[in-house]
């Protein structure tokens, strides 16, 4: 008899820590939408209080950063595509950036 019940411990300790880690997702699911849903609203009103001229100004100027963008993506390459910077340093950042990841938890 003493085997299952350990065997039911270990089957009631997994449930406790899926139980622990559905929380976490969803209070982190909830805390992300809350957030979320304050800042549109707060942008929205922020927008109401503009006039037009205001408006039309904001957009001229997120068009201008969007235009910005486009032409900084379309003159650069990314890491690991970039001849000037060696292959086994293109390869090794990955690694790198994981294993700083790992020293951290």
């Amino acid at each position: 008899m003493a085997p299952v019940e350990a065997a039911n411990d270990d089957y009631s300790f997994l449930i406790a820590v899926i139980v622990v880690i559905a929380a976490v997702l969803v209070s982190v699911a909830t805390i992300a939408f809350v957030t979320r849903f304050v800042s549109r609203r707060r942008h929205n009103r922020w927008l109401e209080t503009l006039d037009k001229k205001q408006k039309l100004e904001l957009a001229r100027m997120q068009q201008n950063e969007k235009e910005l963008e486009i032409d900084l993506n379309g003159r650069m390459t990314s890491l690991i595509l970039s001849k000037e910077i060696p292959c086994l340093i293109r390869l090794s950042m990955p690694i790198v950036i994981i294993g700083n990841i790992a020293l951290f938890l």
